[in-house]
């Protein structure tokens, strides 16, 4: 997956794979990636580091507006370049798509709204047997 320049709420820049970390992430296009997982969905990715992020394009962030900030846990971030999100458009990926980003930064799953919780019990499954493969 790329590493474009992306800015942070607070106005920060950072390379997008400093703000997913170093664990996994849950990157949201236009949307944040929880939205359809549940309360076990959401402690098995915890109990992995995992970062979530919602990616928008650069001047999309709908809450731009004084005083609003992200919900408990998401990080917020534009694309400054357009980069990643170009590469998630070539992918097939529109707004509301969430990719699950393994730690080397390949993606594990590229879901369509609604297939989230799917591509994560597979993840969570695979992280108990020790095979984590696509």
């Amino acid at each position: 997956m790329p590493q474009p320049q992306v800015r942070t709420y607070d106005g920060r820049r950072a390379l997008l794979d400093d703000v997913l970390g170093e664990d996994f992430a849950l990157l949201g296009y236009r949307v944040d990636p929880r939205v359809d997982l549940s309360e076990e969905d959401l402690a098995g990715l915890t109990s992995l580091r995992t970062h979530f992020v919602a990616l928008y394009d650069y001047g999309g962030r709908p809450q731009a507006n004084k005083g609003s900030c992200a919900p408990a846990g998401l990080v917020e971030v534009e694309d400054l370049s357009g980069e990643a999100v170009a590469w998630l458009r070539d992918t097939g990926a529109k707004p509301g798509h969430v990719a699950l980003i393994r730690p080397d930064k390949f993606v594990y799953a590229l879901t369509d709204p609604g297939r989230t919780k799917a591509a994560v019990a597979h993840a969570l499954r695979a992280m108990k047997t020790g095979r984590v493969t696509a």
